[in-house]
């Protein structure tokens, strides 16, 4: 049973990690896409 736990515990904890890591990748490609495209607004 410790086994199971400690695996259950294991694969809730990456995905979190991946969860964190895509969410933080999109709001960076995000912010990236806004900033290039706010010049051709400007111009």
């Amino acid at each position: 049973m410790i086994h199971q736990s400690l695996y259950i515990i294991h694969t809730t904890i990456t995905s979190f990690i991946t969860m964190y890591l895509h969410c933080k990748f999109y709001v960076i490609e995000q912010q990236q896409q806004q900033s290039i495209s706010v010049p051709n607004k400007l111009r």
